[in-house]
Order: structure tokens, then C-alpha cells, then sequence
């Protein structure tokens, strides 16, 4: 039977890590997580991953739409994982996709954070980042040797209960998301190369005209995929380029991370 893995990817964390289980698991198939498109009905499979960044300390709203609207014919062999890639606190991300998918009658039997280099690009956080990204990626050979032995064993653990804390915070951190892309400019570097629109999974990005700039659509998910891989520092985040912060996974092709989600 197949195996599905649904990503929703920014930086490439996620895809990346995706793309490493897929080497180990047989009869693999990647589907996106993305905005804009039909959502498939999943056939009975032997297991099911969902993968993606966490956002605001929750699921990327994008994610959980996404999930409300999936229709999935599990049956009960049906293996189901998530895995939500962090830079340090999952908060109620994955307590959220089990709230999903318990709605559909189907259960998370297997949920675990995984530490990965942020993309967060507040200042408070620069020399945070600079101190623990090297340990972050040394930490993932361990990490993923955890994941793939519990995956392949099918091993259950749960999702940590959702804290009414972290709920509210979230709830506030995220108001507006779709707004997000407000914190964006453009500036005279862009030369229309069209890698922000092929990058951004909420389909927010348009480029209409041959040399047009973007333009943001307010339908943002704040992966910040945009600003982290424009080429030519063309894109600002609240007046900071990316010699301020940028990231995008330095093991995932770009070819690989550009044809990912359908345009």
C-alpha cells in the first residue's frame, strides 16, 4: 500500500525532512500542502505523515484548512504521524492536527517536535540564533534516527494536550496572518524572477505583466518562503533585508524546492 507524506514547507525544513523519511519508506508519495488547489481524497494507505513548520506556536492556519477539507479513507491499519519542525517550542501545533483528524474519526497515533533552524527574523531572536543553529544541525542526525525507528516500528506517542495559554497567545500572535504580507516591501533589486511566487505555498504572490514586481495578495501564511529566497535581497521585512536574517535549508536543491508546489 502507499505511503502519503502531506508538507507544508517556508525555509524547506519541512520538504527536506520529508524527503529524508522517503528514502527509508517504501512507495512513498509527497503531496503538498498548498492554497489554490483541489484537495485530493486520500485512498486507504499504510500510513499517513503531515509535516510542517510550526507558526505562532500552532499549525499553520493554511495546514489546518487544509486538513478540515482532506478527506482520508483510512482504514484501521492507516499509520498516522505528524511531525512539527520547530526552533524550539512546538506549542499546541500538534495537539491541533489531533484535533483534526479526531474529527474525522481518524487518530494521530504518532506526534513529535522536531528542532530545526528558525526563520524568525525578529530581532530578539538574531543572536539566539546564531549561538544554537549549529547545535540545532548537529542535533538532527539524532533526532531523525528517533523518528525514522519509531515510523518504521509504527510506534505510538501522543500529541501534549492543548495548554489554554498558549492557545490565547497563539490566537493573538496569529490575528490577521492573512494581513502579514503588510510587513513586506519591494524594492528597486527585484528583477521579476518570479522565485517568491514559486516559493510561496499560501499562492499569495502574483506577478502579472513580464517585469512587474510582486504583488502581495493578503491571503499571506507568514512562512516568510519570500523574503528568505529572493536572490537579490529585493524583498524587505518591515525596512530589513535579508543580510538582516535569511534562511532556506542549505540541504534541499532548489530546483527541488521550486517545483513543489503547483503554479
Amino acid at each position: 500500500m502507499k505511503n502519503y507524506i502531506l508538507v507544508f514547507t517556508g525555509t524547506g525544513n519541512s520538504l527536506h525532512l520529508a524527503n529524508e523519511i522517503s528514502i527509508h519508506i517504501d512507495n512513498v508519495e509527497i503531496l503538498p500542502i498548498q492554497a489554490g488547489i483541489a484537495i485530493p481524497t486520500l485512498k486507504p494507505a499504510a500510513s499517513i505523515g503531515i509535516i510542517f513548520p510550526v507558526f505562532f506556536m500552532d499549525a499553520p492556519g493554511l495546514v489546518k484548512t487544509y486538513l478540515s477539507q482532506l478527506q482520508i479513507e483510512a482504514n484501521i491499519d492507516t499509520y498516522i504521524y505528524s511531525v512539527a519542525t520547530c526552533g524550539r517550542y512546538p506549542g499546541n501545533a500538534l495537539a491541533s492536527i489531533r484535533k483534526i483528524l479526531q474529527s474525522k474519526d481518524a487518530g494521530l497515533n504518532f506526534a513529535m517536535p522536531f528542532i530545526m533552524p528558525d526563520s524568525i527574523p525578529f530581532p530578539e531572536f538574531i543572536k539566539m540564533q546564531a549561538k544554537t543553529r549549529q547545535q540545532q544541525e548537529s542535533r538532527y542526525k539524532e533526532q531523525f534516527k528517533r523518528l525514522i525507528a519509531a515510523i518504521s516500528a509504527r510506534k505510538h506517542k501522543k500529541a501534549s494536550p492543548m495548554l489554554p495559554p498558549v492557545t490565547l497567545i497563539a490566537h493573538i500572535r496569529s490575528k490577521n496572518v492573512s494581513n502579514f504580507d503588510e510587513n513586506f516591501a519591494v524594492t528597486d533589486k527585484c528583477i521579476s524572477c518570479g522565485i517568491c511566487a514559486k516559493v510561496c505555498g499560501a499562492n499569495n504572490i502574483t506577478i502579472t505583466n513580464e517585469g512587474d514586481y510582486p504583488q502581495f495578495n493578503h491571503n499571506c501564511a507568514a512562512c516568510m518562503a519570500c523574503f528568505n529566497y529572493c536572490p537579490q535581497d529585493a524583498i524587505s521585512y518591515k525596512n530589513h533585508n535579508q543580510e538582516w536574517f535569511q534562511y532556506n535549508n542549505p540541504n534541499l536543491k532548489l530546483s527541488r524546492r521550486l517545483g513543489f508546489y503547483e503554479k
